[in-house]
């Protein structure tokens, strides 16, 4: 199966969102696995300006959302470093309520290779809060 990855701006074509859940969780995004969140799904809504079309990540956010099936083909290839939760878009224009989107926390460890120009790498990665660099 073939995916395609739009990612958004805020700009048109895209439509943006302008409301977002508020959680109390600190450690969202820091790396650090959160405990699910007492209501769900977590709610967002489009801005009543809204053009454009929803788009298949947004990453700009608290609480960053992607599609149902973006998540599934990231999960299907073996990434297994991230927390999903359900998610709506609740859209202020045509009063729809899309409920095929996953709010998403990263948990460490997470790996970075760096490359320099002559080929020479090395891999970067937290582990137990400890950085660790390894060529």
């Amino acid at each position: 199966m073939d995916y395609f990855v739009m990612r958004c701006f805020g700009e048109y074509p895209s439509a943006s969102i302008a409301e977002e859940p508020e959680l109390e969780e600190e450690d969202w995004q820091d790396g650090i696995d959160v405990a699910t969140p007492e209501i769900l799904p977590l709610r967002y809504k489009t801005g009543e300006d809204r053009r454009g079309n929803l788009c298949a990540m947004y990453e700009a956010l608290d609480y960053p959302l992607m599609r149902d099936d973006l998540a599934r083909a990231i999960t299907e290839l073996g990434v297994e470093n991230l927390q999903f939760f359900d998610a709506t878009i609740e859209d202020e224009i045509d009063r729809t309520t899309h409920t095929d989107f996953k709010a998403f926390n990263i948990v460490l460890p997470v790996h970075y290779v760096v490359t320099d120009t002559t080929g020479a790498s090395v891999v970067v990665e937290y582990v137990d809060g400890k950085l660790n660099v390894h060529d």
